[in-house]
């Protein structure tokens, strides 16, 4: 049986070709063109990272690439899912060569991700050269790179080779203390970032710093950008000085674990948890968090990409028109009077082996609607309210999560659900 996929693309291309020809045209001047089998390949991987489909356009990209499709289109879809998975040779070895401005940007993010920053540098001074590039990231991290030969991005100084950090009461939110530059500020964990992020209100320019956690895990040499915080401090009634992103998380093999009240960080990758499930991760350009997210009910399934955002607190947002999709009828929404937004109970959720009935969903898209700024389709967001609730290990350098869960959650009451054991005693390491 043909996939359907492939019968429409060939209808397309059939009707396209038609179209452009007038009743007069000779009929072999009337024939479709026949694409190659690189551009079918191409035009299936296109089709299918639009659709945030990461795990086909991955195969049909290797297999256009394979079949011998080389055009900027190809390299240039082999770069974005090298981005999203955090392959950074891939990228720069697809890209070598090229100087086209998206290309060249994808190459200087790779560069950048990967720690060797002189060449990153070069990368992004020519695309700031291009009057017609409008790269922010570019524009951000440019100083950075400028200031950065011959430094280390994430230096781990220190003879513990793993740490737990105690974490404040904050609700559902990751708030960590920890020292930068020797002083004692609070974080907060930011997964829909990539970069540390630096309060605009202590610090003028994107700078490189260094962190301690718990007192002796010591990280030298971090790249931070900067942004005005103000709202996460009045938001947490706390000075918050810092936000930590994904790229901090994935360097320092970080563990987090809102029930236990801590975040370890460790110098080399953890063993894989006995009880864990595996979660394939995918980033916005290398930055922030994706994971797939399942949703059922009654016979109907379906799955979502949804942006992980440990700062939103509710559950899950869906998207308007998301609704049926997932299983709530939008007549049965209710307005909730403090969010000001329609709220439903989405019947049935499915993250990595984990199912979870009722999860309250509220409608939008969370503070930071991304969508306008990629290319792929991102479904919803999943928040601080649902991540509270798993132990969150980044693995194989941050492609893969391992998750824990000793809860059902909005199914057992607070105050019967026991404390989940510590990973690691709070403020204590393990050496070598």
């Amino acid at each position: 049986m043909i996939p359907r996929r492939f019968t429409a693309l060939t209808a397309l291309a059939l009707a396209t070709s038609l179209s452009a020809c007038s009743p007069g045209t000779p009929a072999a001047a009337r024939a479709p063109e026949r694409l190659s089998a690189g551009d079918e390949w191409l035009r299936r991987g296109e089709q299918s990272y639009a659709q945030g489909d990461f795990v086909d356009a991955d195969e049909a990209a290797a297999q256009a690439w394979t079949a011998g499709a080389r055009s900027e289109a190809a390299v240039n879809l082999r770069a974005k899912l090298g981005l999203a998975r955090l392959d950074w040779a891939d990228v720069v070895a697809a890209t070598e060569g090229r100087t086209g401005a998206d290309t060249r940007g994808y190459r200087a993010r790779a560069l950048w991700y990967a720690g060797r920053i002189e060449e990153a540098s070069s990368e992004i001074e020519a695309l700031l050269r291009d009057p017609k590039v409008r790269d922010s990231w570019a524009k951000e991290v440019a100083p950075l790179a400028r200031s950065g030969a011959g430094r280390k991005p994430y230096a781990i100084e220190s003879s513990w080779s793993t740490v737990g950090v105690e974490l404040p009461s904050s609700g559902s939110a990751f708030v960590v203390p920890v020292e930068l530059d020797g002083k004692q500020v609070l974080a907060v964990v930011a997964t829909s970032t990539a970069e540390v992020v630096l309060d605009a209100t202590s610090h003028k320019d994107p700078e490189w710093v260094n962190l301690r956690f718990g007192g002796r895990f010591e990280v030298r040499d971090v790249p931070a950008l900067v942004k005005d915080l103000s709202n996460y401090s009045r938001l947490f009634d706390a000075p918050i000085e810092l936000l930590i992103g994904t790229r901090a998380l994935r360097e320092l093999h970080a563990t987090l674990d809102r029930r236990g009240s801590q975040l370890v960080v460790r110098r080399e990758e953890a063993t894989a948890p006995p009880q864990a499930t595996v979660v394939n991760a995918r980033y916005l350009r290398g930055g922030g968090l994706l994971v797939p997210v399942g949703f059922e009910h009654g016979k109907a399934a379906t799955r979502f990409n949804e942006l992980v955002d440990s700062m939103l607190f509710f559950a899950l947002t869906v998207d308007g028109e998301r609704w049926a999709q997932v299983g709530v009828d939008k007549a049965t929404l209710a307005t909730d009077p403090a969010l000001k937004k329609p709220t439903g109970i989405v019947p049935l959720v499915t993250i990595g082996s984990f199912e979870f009935p009722r999860i309250p969903a509220i409608e939008g898209f969370g503070a930071f609607d991304v969508r306008s700024a990629v290319d792929f389709r991102i479904d919803g967001v999943l928040g601080a309210n649902l991540l509270q609730i798993f132990r969150i290990t980044f693995a194989g350098q941050g492609e893969r999560l391992w998750l824990e869960s000793d809860v059902q959650p909005f199914m057992v009451p607070a105050a019967e659900a026991a404390p989940a054991p510590a990973l690691v005693p709070a403020e204590e390491g393990v050496k070598p």
